[in-house]
């Protein structure tokens, strides 16, 4: 309690003391002076700086004749500076006074200030943030909502959905996200017609910026496909530890890292040896194939003053038919024209000083080459569709398995080598087929088949949902119930104002609820479709409608009769009854109307904004039925709800 008490003297002794000290005329500005003042608006900085020959300076900030803020501060050499962080709302004058603490002497002086505009930070829950530096052409009072992914180790299913989705719609393999930043308006917040962007500094912890090579930003558009905004490069910033970029608008902003894709490099190759023999030295042979229906054939070494001849023969039993087909001028010699499918046996005869030896014998049996180029170009719901390279033999053969490595059957074949696509036709739902292809060259009406090409795979789209359950929530909203569908990631949603036609993808979800704003009173027709995690999509259900509508509201009377006489002496009744209306939620206004029968004869009593109503054209000793409906204004059209059923009353 003493340490309180004096506490509160010194702050009550500083004040005065304050009070006392400035309420002095400037007497030695020589001794005590302010060279410079300055505000940065962006910081809320204010800087004091001057000149003083005394150890301390009070120096203090006033709005006309309220305090703002004071510092002490102390000499450095014959200079003093004080920094305050003050933030104003408005222009205005702001009032300086530098005072010696010990003496009277003090300066006065003052600084014109601006409203402050410190950049505006925002985070998400997991303590990732954004700062947004400059306005652009968004209003100074626009409210911005931001979600931020920057761990991408445990999202949960939205997010996978998201991230899946936007990997295999628009990104490379070299290509990794490294942060997902969605800037939204406020709620009831409206975007200027002239939008410049705002300056974004993301923040990046600096063990995530580990390892960056390039970075870049993409922005999600409405159709949902990643586009690269004038692929933008930057370099993560260690001092802010983040970067910086310019959102052009709203909606969600993808920063990822580009790993350099590797480049084949060759080294030449070294100078061949030459050897020369001193004596007949026998050749050991290999062969190989070659392109088309040629084969390779090479010596373990090659001496350039020995004659190396080449044989061929196509003779299988032991003794066979040589034919010569050339001499080597290097350590290989390629033999061309041989029949595909047909085993061919290869000698060389080695010559030096009138002496010849034979090698040893080798054989190929030369087959088309390995297809290559086998990709799946599309994929639909019962159908894929698969392209591969052209190769120069008879035609191709292709097949399909539903197992990674075994269980291929013949597809087709494709008797013309141009024709290099396919479609495959009439499969299952949801389901996974593995594709290979191979060249086959005719010789003799058998055909000699090539290798297989790598295996490629592709999955079926989802099967035809089931027809969602639909409900009206309220006066303009229309919630869907999905079915869930084997092998689907996410569904896709049409709406019509029509059964037949007219539908438009109005959202996708991954889960199994769908949430649409509509206008009240319209019938809306509703499909949808599952679309898996390759963005395969399956057919569209059958459709399902609901109107919204307006609730019913809710009427009670109050009767009244007053009296008044009037000139004559004679007492006139005067009838009222007050409606009460009970509230509707989206309802723009109410309708009245009253009848002296309970099932016709209503006539319109009031049209109205208002819940309490005073009909004063009721008349006394009469009965009376009411009844009321809710309407809603949607364009220039009342979409109006159920009357109510009548409510009688007697005017007594």
């Amino acid at each position: 309690m003493k340490k309180l008490s004096k506490i509160l003297v010194a702050l009550i002794v500083t004040f005065l003391f304050t009070n006392v000290l400035f309420a002095q005329n400037s007497t030695s500005i020589d001794l005590l002076s302010i060279t410079n003042k300055s505000y940065d608006k962006t910081t809320g900085e204010l800087v004091v700086e001057g000149t003083t020959v005394y150890d301390e300076v009070m120096v203090s900030l006033f709005d006309g004749e309220k305090l703002l803020s004071l510092k002490t501060v102390s000499r450095k050499s014959s200079n003093y500076s004080a920094t305050f962080n003050v933030e104003f709302t408005e222009s205005k004058t702001i009032t300086i006074k530098v005072g010696d603490i010990e003496s009277k002497d003090h300066e006065i002086s003052s600084i014109d200030v601006t409203p402050t505009e410190k950049p505006k930070t925002l985070s998400d829950d997991q303590g990732n943030s954004i700062t947004i530096l400059g306005e652009g052409g968004f209003n100074k009072s626009t409210t911005l909502e931001v979600g931020i992914m920057a761990d991408f180790s445990n999202l949960n299913d939205q997010e996978k959905f998201l991230m899946n989705f936007i990997q295999t719609k628009g990104f490379k393999s070299n290509q990794k996200i490294v942060a997902v930043v969605n800037i939204e308006l406020g709620h009831g917040e409206q975007l200027p017609e002239t939008n410049n962007g705002y300056k974004i500094r993301l923040y990046i912890p600096a063990e995530a910026a580990q390892g960056f090579h390039k970075l870049y930003i993409a922005r999600l558009l409405d159709d949902q496909k990643p586009e690269i905004e004038t692929a933008r490069e930057f370099n993560y910033d260690s001092t802010i530890n983040g970067v910086e970029f310019t959102a052009n608008g709203l909606g969600t902003y993808f920063i990822y890292d580009e790993t350099p894709e590797e480049t084949n490099t060759t080294t030449p190759d070294p100078a061949p040896v030459e050897y020369v023999a001193t004596e007949l030295t026998n050749a050991v042979i290999s062969v190989s194939k070659g392109n088309q229906n040629s084969a390779v054939i090479a010596l373990d070494k090659y001496y350039k003053n020995q004659t190396y001849t080449l044989y061929k023969s196509t003779t299988t039993s032991k003794k066979k038919k040589w034919t010569k087909l050339g001499t080597f001028s290097g350590e290989t010699l390629t033999a061309t024209g041989l029949t595909f499918g047909q085993k061919t046996f290869f000698k060389v005869t080695v010559e030096f000083s009138g002496k010849k030896v034979d090698s040893n014998t080798v054989n190929i049996t030369v087959k088309p080459d390995k297809a290559t180029g086998l990709k799946v170009t599309k994929a639909g719901t019962t159908s894929i569709k698969l392209t591969w390279d052209k190769a120069g033999y008879t035609g191709y053969e292709l097949q399909r398995s539903t197992k990674a490595t075994s269980g291929f059957k013949k597809v087709t074949f494709l008797t013309k080598n141009t024709k290099t696509s396919y479609e495959n036709k009439k499969l299952k739902n949801a389901t996974t087929y593995y594709y290979r292809v191979r060249t086959y060259k005719t010789v003799k009406g058998k055909k000699v088949y090539g290798g297989f090409s790598d295996v490629v795979s592709a999955t079926t789209g989802p099967a035809k949902p089931k027809t969602p359950s639909i409900k009206a929530v309220n006066y303009n909203t229309i919630a869907l119930t999905l079915k869930k569908t084997k092998t689907a990631t996410y569904y896709e949603v049409s709406r019509s104002t029509k059964k037949t036609k007219g539908y438009t993808i109005v959202g996708a979800t991954s889960e199994l609820v769908f949430s649409d704003t509509v206008n009240t009173g319209t019938t809306y027709y509703y499909k949808v479709r599952a679309c898996n995690a390759a963005g395969v999509c399956g057919s569209w259900s059958s459709y399902k409608s609901k109107k919204t509508s307006l609730k019913t509201t809710k009427v009670s009377l109050v009767p009244e009769v007053t009296v008044t006489v009037n000139e004559e002496g004679k007492e006139i009744k005067n009838g009222k009854v007050t409606v009460t209306l009970g509230a509707v939620d989206g309802a723009t206004g109410y309708l009245i109307q009253r009848s002296t029968k309970k099932s016709s004869g209503f006539k319109k009593v009031s049209e109205t904004t208002e819940l309490t109503v005073e009909d004063t054209g009721a008349k006394a000793g009469k009965t009376y039925w009411y009844r009321a409906r809710a309407y809603r204004l949607v364009g220039t059209k009342k979409v109006y709800g159920a009357w109510t059923k009548p409510v009688k009353v007697v005017v007594k």
